[in-house]
């Protein structure tokens, strides 16, 4: 709210600086206007942005641990987060880095091993895949040794066709994957 506050204010700030107009001290009061109206809406647009990056995080982070104590499974998690940031973009390295990239942002997934970490990261490749086919390669699973996406698309892509088979029905009405 104050960063909408900040941000009209710099608006009100700018319109009335129009009708000043005139004299040498009508042109140095306009510029010092323009300068603190652009300073307000700045300073709005920062409070505005921090607000919901943090937001975002809070909310994907409890989306995190309902999947961990399993009342939601992983299609709805993933769902659920499409939904509080499109995802982009999938890093993953079993036990070292769960990371995904969306419109807005980078989250860290503190879920980086073990077989929920696994399914949920293949899961957030395929949504990843389908919103932006064109960023395919930039994907990165690295679920073991011999089972990557950059270096044995064969042997994940039989684990990826596994985990869609097991989530068929929730992935094609949730994400519409198929």
């Amino acid at each position: 709210m104050l960063g909408f506050s900040f941000i009209g204010l710099a608006f009100v700030i700018a319109i009335n600086n129009v009708t000043i107009t005139g004299a040498v001290v009508g042109n140095s009061l306009s510029n010092l206007l323009s300068l603190v109206a652009l300073v307000f809406f700045l300073f709005g647009s920062i409070i505005v942005t921090f607000y919901y990056s943090r937001n975002n995080k809070e909310k994907i982070k409890e989306v995190i641990e309902k999947y961990k104590i399993g009342s939601i499974n992983a299609v709805n998690a993933v769902s659920e987060i499409n939904k509080i940031d499109p995802i982009q973009l999938v890093k993953f390295k079993q036990g070292l880095e769960h990371s995904i990239y969306g419109e807005n942002n980078g989250y860290s997934i503190p879920l980086r091993s073990g077989k929920e970490a696994e399914e949920l990261a293949i899961l957030e490749y395929l949504v990843a895949v389908k919103n932006y086919p064109e960023q395919r390669r930039k994907n990165e699973l690295h679920l073991a040794k011999g089972f990557s996406t950059k270096h044995y698309s064969e042997r994940i892509r039989k684990l990826i066709e596994s985990v869609k088979r097991k989530y068929a029905k929730d992935l094609e009405t949730r994400l519409g994957i198929t």
